[in-house]
């Protein structure tokens, strides 16, 4: 995979995660000198049909969204039975990944607050 070109535009670098949905991976922007974006892929084979339809509409709500704390859209584009949506790639860990290697169980409620209110104010 690594490599692989997708609309002639965007470079696999690497696999980066994966979710219900799909696989997400770090590529290069070739048009906009090599800019690295987040390119997430879903491959609808074994999937039911509302799950492509779920997918598109994520693509339009993150391209009617502007926060500093989401990641901005590029493009969205359907290839070789695949769509796939492209955004900001932000560098880092999940939450879910940060979670697995705090030692010691919960977070302190500090730093959850902290977490909570930064969600917060992306919804608001």
């Amino acid at each position: 995979m690594s490599h692989r070109l997708l609309k002639r535009r965007y470079r696999i670098l690497t696999r980066v995660g994966e979710g219900g949905m799909g696989v997400v991976y770090k590529a290069e922007d070739l048009l906009y000198k090599n800019r690295l974006v987040a390119v997430k892929e879903m491959n609808p084979g074994g999937l039911p049909p509302e799950v492509a339809e779920t997918f598109e509409q994520e693509a339009s709500l993150l391209a009617r969204l502007s926060h500093p704390r989401l990641p901005g859209m590029h493009d969205y584009f359907y290839e070789a039975g695949c769509r796939y949506l492209v955004m900001d790639f932000i560098e880092g860990e999940s939450l879910e990944q940060y979670l697995e290697r705090v030692p010691g169980g919960p977070l302190p409620l500090k730093e959850t607050l902290t977490i909570g209110m930064k969600l917060c104010d992306v919804l608001h």
